[in-house]
């Protein structure tokens, strides 16, 4: 079974893992709101919506790093807040996630590298 790594950085759960995925990006994203918290379609797909603005304004800088690290990565971004955050909150939030990726990425990949023979 595959596992994969997590890490929160209120209000947003960052789960990723390496897999070879059949496309050619670096990366495959999704995103989740969960209905226990937003009952409402609306509300939901409002926050999807700012968090995808949020992905692809920092998505040349993901993809820079996926491809410096030779690796394809899936990773699923859920909202963790019971309530919307302020779109300013959430770009800020979204690039601690991204350094913090960037981070347990280099964390990890390092024991690989170095049991390569």
């Amino acid at each position: 079974m595959l596992k994969g790594n997590s890490f929160t950085v209120q209000p947003l759960k960052f789960v990723w893992m390496p897999a070879p995925l059949t496309s050619k990006s670096p990366a495959q994203v999704a995103f989740s709101v969960p209905k226990k918290s937003f009952p409402h379609a609306v509300d939901r797909n409002r926050i999807k919506r700012q968090i995808r603005e949020c992905y692809r304004e920092h998505k040349n800088q993901l993809y820079d790093f996926v491809n410096s690290s030779g690796k394809q990565y899936a990773i699923m971004i859920v909202f963790t807040s019971r309530k919307r955050v302020p779109f300013e909150e959430l770009m800020l939030k979204f690039t601690v996630t991204l350094q913090r990726f960037e981070k347990d990425v280099k964390k990890h990949v390092k024991p690989d590298n170095d049991s390569a023979d």
